[in-house]
């Protein structure tokens, strides 16, 4: 014990040397937990997550040898909050378990910190993948929020994450149920055109038009702002996705509920069309402005599947084409659309053979009937041997193969294999920087999807990164002044908040909000 915290003495002289230098050193002999803990939250604060981790490590220790249970609480979510920000939700889930017993030893299961602390750790669950233990936890907050938030920011944050995880789910009933839950406890709390509030909105009239109730989506769409968008204090609330990412300032209260965590990842939405498309995340600006966008500014892609059509036997295929092509389009016949895929793929198998990309063409409009339905699971070894196909029918840096690969890593992003969701999306990004026609719109699109997926996952220095590229490349295939240029500019604008950084921030809303409002329907 005695060696470990001369070690641990040791490597805090080393982190407060270098503390100093980058401008957050709270004191210069700290010695006590009270002085650990100021420098974990200023380290936190200046997103300096490892360091960060040490000293509240350290504050875990001190407040252990102390036997003072509250100190070992804050340590315990600090310490798993700054786990979390480095993409370690298997080192923070024990931290978060222990943490949410002491809490319901020490304050009782219905009160707001134990709250908080079982959404965030469904989150690490969900992010494992573990939705058996995160299910039940989310279904718990949903059970206590109104009685123990009350019509609270606090409560329709709560709401609003639990909605996303259903939104996750494919349960869009469920999770429309919910946001619309949330919205008035938003415009009461903090101001009908507070940016939270816009995000709730902006997420339930996505799960409309995903549901397909437009009468519903243009009446949310419709309200009138009647509050300011500042909260009491007279200043703009944080953004609803980055709230629980903005760091614990120094010289807050022993209650750390306030602890940033890493908000989870969001669900993406689907193009209806029958080529490969993705997108960032059903709540980002991108993703709805893209869903909102018109056919005839759509993929600029080639499509392999088209020159498949008039293949032999035309007289017997034909029919069924036109019949899935409609299908496809109007989204509304499905079971008559899946035999009829299916009857396809066994004619091409048989006629075209194992590795023709006629055959990965029908395998991918199977994939995306699915994907249309949120059938995740099902859709995801099509898209796998649909890209196999193309990579060794055309080479990997074709445009069909990496529009198919960025679908195959939407796909995964939806199932949690966030792992194999940031490959896949690093290869296609890989492949269409050698594009030479039609590259740049992909670029965009998946460089936007890679930013708005690290931004959910709290990695901030990841999703800043990517943005930077990403309003680049937007605006080389957009134009600078058009609406998708606008929606990679909002997008990047919560990052900066959640960077602290909100002078810029608010430059580059104001910058997407005057694209916005000169911007046509169409463009």
């Amino acid at each position: 014990m005695v060696k470990s915290r001369v070690w641990f003495a040791a490597l805090l002289n080393l982190v407060v040397s270098a503390s100093c230098f980058s401008g957050y050193c709270a004191v210069e002999t700290p010695g006590s937990w009270d002085q650990y803990r100021s420098l974990a939250d200023s380290a936190y604060k200046a997103g300096h997550w490892q360091k960060a981790r040490q000293l509240y490590e350290l504050c875990l220790r001190e407040s252990e040898d102390l036997s003072a249970p509250d100190k070992t609480l804050i340590a315990l979510k600090g310490m798993a909050a700054a786990y979390t920000q480095l993409d370690e939700a298997a080192q923070a889930q024990p931290l978060y378990e222990r943490a949410l017993e002491l809490a319901r030893k020490q304050r009782g299961e219905k009160t707001p910190d134990v709250v908080a602390i079982m959404l965030d750790l469904a989150s690490c669950y969900e992010s494992q993948g573990n939705h058996r233990k995160a299910e039940p936890l989310y279904t718990k907050v949903l059970q206590l929020n109104d009685s123990v938030n009350g019509n609270t920011a606090e409560a329709a944050r709560a709401y609003h994450r639990v909605a996303l995880h259903y939104m996750r789910r494919g349960s869009l009933a469920q999770s429309g149920k919910i946001l619309q839950k949330a919205m008035p406890v938003y415009e009461a709390s903090l101001g009908v055109s507070n940016s939270e509030t816009q995000d709730c909105k902006r997420d339930y009239r996505d799960v409309l038009r995903r549901l397909d109730r437009p009468t519903e989506r243009s009446i949310v769409a419709d309200r009138t702002t009647s509050s300011s968008s500042v909260n009491s204090a007279g200043a703009p609330a944080a953004n609803a996705f980055t709230s629980d990412s903005v760091a614990v300032a120094a010289g807050t209260t022993g209650d750390a509920s306030a602890t940033p965590l890493r908000a989870p990842i969001t669900s993406s939405s689907s193009s209806s069309s029958s080529s490969s498309s993705s997108s960032s995340g059903a709540n980002s600006s991108w993703s709805t402005t893209m869903a909102d966008r018109s056919e005839a500014g759509g993929d600029k892609q080639l499509n392999e599947a088209n020159a498949v059509l008039s293949r032999a036997p035309g007289e017997q295929l034909g029919a069924m084409f036109a019949t899935m092509m409609n299908v496809s389009t109007t989204q509304k016949r499905y079971n008559e659309a899946e035999p009829l895929y299916k009857k396809v793929i066994s004619i091409d198998e048989q006629s075209l053979g194992a590795d023709h990309p006629g055959l990965a063409a029908d395998l991918n409009n199977l994939a995306l009937l699915y994907v249309s339905q949120k059938k995740w699971a099902d859709a995801e070894p099509l898209l796998s041997r649909s890209v196999a196909i193309y990579n060794k029918a055309y080479g990997p840096d074709n445009l069909v193969s990496v529009t198919t690969r960025t679908s195959l890593a939407e796909t995964y992003l939806n199932l949690g294999r966030f792992s194999d969701a940031e490959r896949e999306y690093g290869g296609a990004l890989d492949a269409a920087r050698k594009v030479r026609v039609g590259g740049q719109y992909q670029i965009a699109k998946i460089l936007n999807a890679i930013g708005y997926m690290k931004f959910q996952q709290g990695n901030l220095s990841g999703a800043d990164a990517a943005y930077i590229e990403a309003v680049d490349a937007t605006e080389k295939a957009f134009g600078n002044n058009s609406k998708m240029y606008a929606a990679c500019l909002d997008d990047y604008s919560k990052v900066l908040r959640a960077e602290n950084r909100a002078v810029d921030a608010e430059q580059m809303e104001s910058r997407a909000a005057r694209i916005f409002s000169l911007t046509s329907s169409g463009n």
